[in-house]
């Protein structure tokens, strides 16, 4: 059929306003493998980005990184959409634009913003790609930072994870992330302790915060804690004790068999 045929790129772009997300899919992907970015294209492309299915919008944002790597002209146009009033096509332009390498001022400020999205899969997608960039800079840290407090436990893990990539030799994120052991939510406190477990950081502080968590009325946080102390006593030999000492304060407590699980798993991996 000839690569770089009009008429080819014709009926491909218009298959990009099919009703069937599948066959916009296909002729994004198949405009990547000609290598065609003229203009007609990279609109057609940009246009994808606001597109309600979210698979469309990948689809052509990873067209976007292929066609724009060297090419201003596409760089330029994504830069463009980040002052998009739709949050979702900022997010879209600055994943491609992490993609291509480009990862100025611009860009991390609009994923910082689509951090506060209301879609808990835009504040995923957004944390995610700021830990791609792998910017550590104050305002990304205090953004991931509050990001532990977010209502989805998928976005508290994938903020977690985050300051963990970032924070590998970062006093500051480990300091930040110590202060959050204090917080008044329990959620908060274990997310800042399992990205301190998964650091290297498991001191006292990090072993009573998640000894904390063991008493928390929900019991997804119980079991999350107690697999946490259970993950750190493989590495430190100041668990066992101290999971031992607070079985034996909270005798009265109905939590306490968390505590014994815990103690059990960690005998069992002692053995």
């Amino acid at each position: 059929l000839g690569k770089g045929d009009n008429q080819v790129i014709s009926a491909l772009l218009s298959c990009l306003q099919h009703e069937d997300s599948v066959v916009r899919l296909s002729a994004a992907n198949a405009l990547v493998e000609l290598g065609k970015g003229d203009n007609q294209v990279i609109s057609a492309l940009l246009s994808c980005l606001q597109h309600e299915d979210s698979v469309v919008r990948l689809s052509a944002a990873n067209a976007l990184v292929e066609l724009g790597k060297g090419d201003n002209q596409v760089i330029t146009a994504l830069l463009s959409c980040l002052q998009h009033e739709n949050s979702v096509v900022r997010l879209s332009a600055a994943y491609a634009l992490v993609r291509l390498g480009k990862g100025d001022n611009q860009v991390i400020s609009a994923l910082l913003s689509c951090l506060q999205h209301e879609n808990s899969g835009v504040r995923l997608s957004a944390a995610n790609a700021l830990v791609r960039l792998g910017k550590g800079d104050n305002q990304v840290i205090s953004a991931l930072l509050s990001c532990l407090q977010d209502e989805d436990s998928v976005v508290r893990l994938s903020a977690a994870e985050a300051l963990v990539n970032l924070g590998e030799g970062d006093n500051q994120v480990i300091s930040a992330l110590l202060s959050c052991l204090q917080d008044e939510d329990s959620v908060v406190r274990l997310s800042a302790a399992y990205a301190l477990v998964n650091l290297g950081e498991g001191d006292n502080q990090v072993i009573s915060a998640l000894l904390g968590c063991l008493q928390d009325e929900n019991s997804g946080v119980r079991l999350s804690a107690a697999n946490t102390l259970v993950e750190l006593g493989k590495k430190s030999s100041d668990v066992l004790p101290e999971v031992v000492q607070w079985i034996e304060q909270q005798q009265n407590s109905e939590y306490i068999g968390s505590g014994i699980d815990v103690l059990q798993d960690l005998v069992i991996e002692e053995g």
